[in-house]
């Protein structure tokens, strides 16, 4: 059943996107059927009609595959056979694969994103006010509906999860390569591989083995972008932005911004045309985070929101706090030994010598120096908002450390990288005075010297292309070779992931014990994993005993979890309840039952 299921998945996906394939630039359609499935879902969980919905998707989607094989138009697609897009093909596969074998490693894949994910697979609807196990319930749920609908129907495995965020991903890169007009000039495409792949080190901290969304936002606001310029001279079909950009608007609470990015370029290029009327159609885009919002005043009254402007905690900073938050933030912003810092100034430095060798050789200007501008620009904008949210909105305890800086930063330069590729690629493809249109032509090179240059940077961009590439993919196999050295390993050996077909939340309470190495304890990431995989709402942490209370503590528990042991753990185990208090799940109550008679005379005690 499980195998019928995955394949009458992969049969509705196809049949979607052989659909949207003739209406559109095919490089488009991917992320098109992604933003698409996900928004009537999204929407259909907003009406709380989720699994009808989800299984009225799937059925269309292969009525529509049966059609077009009854069709027989195969001809049509045969424009997808090419050199270009089989290489994208194998090095997507070779990374998807890797995403159906990898575990959830991330502290907030349990906290935030993983959590939500289970609760709605588990319920068939969106988080309640009533979802005690969920801490954070004012996350939009953006990737969450597209992996709930994907894993209806491939399994809720860990690994299914990351695949399927990892579709959106590489599908939002497929779309940068859109922009090339020159099919046949392979140089272009490869060119434009190594700038993608470079984007890759700038997201250690937002690898795609994890849940996070902060990779997604930048690489779909390129996709829009990438878009828009493909559609510059027919603004009229880039109607297709209004999905993605409504979907990136809840791929989490600051893809708003990224989609005001789009919409500005979109503007841009409208009033070049003089058509800026058709720039009013994309405020549609922000409609689903509208919704978003509707709904959390409707659902989840009383609850505050993390980043409230008007949060007690945010109002709480005073003159010296803030200071204080400036002082790191402009220390932390311009330390070149940061990724981030280095890679804005690299980029810059790069395109500055470029378009100075470009202009005293060649005597052009290229508009690869105009973009830069406007792109730092852009980066000095964002990064004077990120500082308003540490100031205003943030939690002071968190803004005191710049919480997830690094991954706010990622997110910015990704794209700011990104596009200085983009265009670098659009200026190359203007170079070439001789174009080779929808045909191969030999004679388009100036000569044979031409001809080997253009070989030899053919050469030297696949390089480029396949080390930074082969780096990424050997940092991803070695942290998923570390997972078995990891506490979500830990717990899952002892707790097993909870996927019962129980709808309820399990209510008992637990107590986990642990070391609080890394404040794993502390900071409470031993709790949030057990919580993830028992799918409990009462999971409390501690790393050690003391032995005049622990008859106390466990007498207020219906659980004891041992996830990693240790001498007095089990000195104190053995002594009080005769067990041997290995990593195992224990029951108080069976532990009561064979209490020491020391033991039984302070639990007598603490009952009188």
């Amino acid at each position: 059943m499980n195998i019928l299921l995955s394949l009458g998945y992969v049969c509705s996906t196809s049949g979607y996107l052989m659909y949207f394939c003739k209406k559109m630039n095919y490089h488009f359609a991917p992320l098109f059927t992604i933003s698409t499935i996900t928004l009537i879902v999204y929407i259909a969980g907003l009406l709380k009609i989720l699994f009808p919905v989800s299984i009225l998707l799937y059925a269309l989607g292969i009525v529509l595959m049966i059609y077009f094989l009854l069709k027989k138009e195969w001809e049509n697609y045969i424009q997808w056979i090419s050199l270009s897009n089989l290489c994208f093909l194998i090095g997507s596969v070779i990374f998807l694969s890797f995403l159906l074998h990898a575990n959830f490693i991330h502290y907030d894949n349990f906290s935030h994103w993983a959590i939500i994910i289970k609760n709605t697979l588990k319920t068939n609807a969106f988080p309640t006010i009533n979802s005690t196990v969920i801490d954070f319930k004012n996350y939009p749920l953006g990737t969450c509906s597209w992996i709930y609908y994907g894993c209806l129907f491939l399994g809720h495995a860990q690994s299914t999860m990351l695949f399927l965020q990892g579709l959106i991903i590489f599908s939002s890169f497929y779309c940068l390569f859109g922009i090339i007009e020159e099919k046949k000039r392979f140089l272009l495409y490869s060119f434009l591989a190594a700038g993608c792949s470079l984007l890759s080190i700038f997201n250690i901290t937002i690898r795609i083995n994890n849940l996070l969304v902060d990779f997604i936002l930048p690489t779909m606001c390129l996709a829009s972008i990438a878009i828009i310029y493909t559609y510059r001279n027919d603004l009229k079909k880039a109607w297709i932005l209004i999905p993605i950009l409504g979907l990136l608007t809840i791929i989490k609470s600051t893809g708003s911004l990224f989609v005001l990015i789009a919409i500005i370029y979109y503007m841009y290029i409208s009033m070049k045309q003089k058509k800026l009327k058709y720039s009013l159609i994309l405020v549609t885009s922000y409609l689903p985070i509208l919704f978003w919002q509707i709904h959390m005043k409707l659902e989840f009254v009383g609850i505050k929101n993390k980043f409230d402007l008007a949060s007690a905690s945010a109002a709480s900073k005073s003159t010296d706090d803030i200071i204080k938050i400036c002082k790191l933030y402009v220390q932390t912003c311009f330390d070149v030994s940061s990724r981030q810092t280095l890679g804005v100034l690299c980029f810059d430095v790069a395109v500055l010598v470029v378009c100075i060798l470009n202009y005293k050789i060649w005597h052009k200007q290229l508009k690869l120096i105009y973009t830069t501008i406007c792109l730092n620009i852009m980066l000095v904008l964002y990064y004077i908002g990120i500082l308003a949210m540490y100031i205003f909105s943030m939690p002071l305890d968190e803004a005191l450390y710049l919480a997830g800086f690094e991954r706010y930063s990622s997110s910015i330069v990704v794209l700011f990288c990104g596009c200085i590729m983009l265009c670098a690629t659009i200026d190359l493809s203007n170079a070439f005075s001789i174009k080779m249109g929808n045909h191969y032509n030999y004679k388009a090179f100036h000569s044979i010297k031409t001809k080997q240059y253009y070989q030899i940077a053919v050469i030297i961009t696949l390089v480029i292309c396949t080390i930074t590439l082969i780096s990424e993919y050997n940092g991803l196999i070695y942290n998923q070779n570390q997972y078995t050295q990891s506490l979500p390993y830990k717990v899952m050996k002892v707790t097993d992931d909870n996927w019962n077909k129980k709808n309820d939340i399990d209510h008992h309470k637990y107590l986990v014990y642990a070391s609080d190495v890394d404040s794993q304890v502390t900071n409470y990431y031993l709790q949030y994993i057990t919580r993830y995989m028992l799918f409990a709402d009462h999971v409390d942490g501690i790393c050690l005993f003391y032995e005049d209370n622990i008859v106390n503590l466990l007498n207020n528990y219906d659980y004891l979890i041992i996830v990693e042991s240790d001498k007095n753990e089990k000195h104190l185990l053995k002594k009080y309840f005769n067990v041997d208090g290995k990593e195992a799940i224990y029951k108080v109550e069976d532990l009561f039952s064979t209490m020491s008679p020391y033991a039984k005379k302070q639990y007598a005690y603490i009952h009188k």
